[in-house]
């Protein structure tokens, strides 16, 4: 009973606080739904098309770590439709948990991988998110409360990106000398000694962690632009550089929260980000509202529509 405490403390509080952004709004539902209505439909299909490109980058990291570790075991569109689908279950359950099952169930399925060997794969997976959305968060706060130009910003992103990637060696091998001593450590018990001792050398290749690197980049940059997109849609059109600054933050305060969906976490960051910009709390509560609808949506609808194109080539529905 204690292991479920600390979940539905989570839960309570995201919940909680999701109803004061309801309650910031003054319930001003017609904003909400005039916004559904008049939805652009050529920004709309922009949004899908980048969020769909979201889900394309983290197949493409789930894809190079798991054959590294295992070698093949499936196409890019198969990692790519477990992405959407880890993703619009994580909008109910919560975030890692969910995502991390997903994969397991996915690769045991597909090439029969064991469920801690996967579970590893996804932790490595998701130290090079944790990584790249860290860097993006910092600079997106100095961007928005440090007026930093754009070019400066933009360079900022470019520089700390290569030094991350001219860094990787020092971080491969930090990690290849620490896994040897831990191998070695008798206080460790052997099962798990021995799953350490299974990493290949290729999954902790500098190589590989350059990709993931610069995949986890380019995802969290184009999320960013799905946030753009999506309070664009909400016809929040004067501030397109701030808010784009501060969805790493927003992001960031949702995965740590672990939530399903980032739920509270996400929508009071992004509350604060809009006030910080000059829009008033129920306005700006008003914003995050429509978002939230336009963003289920939008998650919907792909995931919809890799699945569905994925039971008409297969004319199954398990595979």
């Amino acid at each position: 009973m204690k292991k479920w405490l600390v979940p539905l403390a989570l839960f309570i509080a995201g919940v909680t606080l999701f109803i004061g952004v309801a309650r910031l709004s003054e319930y001003s539902w017609g904003p909400v739904l005039t916004t559904l209505k008049s939805v652009d439909p050529t920004l709309a299909i922009l949004t899908l098309a980048l969020l769909s490109g979201v889900f394309l980058c983290a197949a493409m990291k789930w894809r190079i770590v798991t054959e590294a570790q295992c070698g093949p075991s499936g196409s890019l569109f198969f990692y790519f439709r477990y992405i959407s689908l880890a993703v619009l279950v994580g909008q109910v359950f919560p975030l890692s948990l969910t995502n991390s099952s997903i994969r397991i169930y996915a690769l045991k399925r597909q090439a029969n991988h064991g469920i801690m060997t996967t579970a590893g794969l996804f932790l490595w997976d998701q130290l090079f998110d944790f990584i790249a959305l860290s860097i993006l968060m910092c600079i997106g706060v100095v961007y928005v409360f440090g007026n930093l130009p754009l070019v400066m910003t933009l360079g900022l992103v470019l520089g700390s990106g290569f030094c991350i990637i001219a860094g990787m060696n020092l971080l491969t091998a930090t990690i290849q000398i620490t896994i040897k001593l831990l191998c070695s450590w008798e206080r460790i018990p052997e099962k798990k000694r021995i799953r350490l001792g299974q990493l290949t050398s290729d999954l902790l290749s500098v190589q590989v962690a350059r990709k993931l690197f610069s995949l986890a980049m380019i995802k969290y940059m184009l999320s960013a632009a799905v946030y753009t997109c999506l309070f664009s849609l909400c016809g929040l059109h004067t501030m397109l550089f701030d808010i784009y600054w501060a969805a790493p933050t927003a992001e960031m305060a949702g995965v740590l929260s672990q939530m399903p969906g980032g739920l509270g976490a996400l929508d009071w960051t992004w509350v604060g980000a809009l006030k910080t910009n000059g829009l008033d709390a129920k306005g700006a509560a008003i914003a995050v509202l429509s978002m939230r609808f336009l963003l289920s949506s939008a998650y919907v609808i792909v995931t919809g529509t890799i699945w569905g194109v994925h039971f008409v080539r297969s004319k199954k529905f398990i595979s």
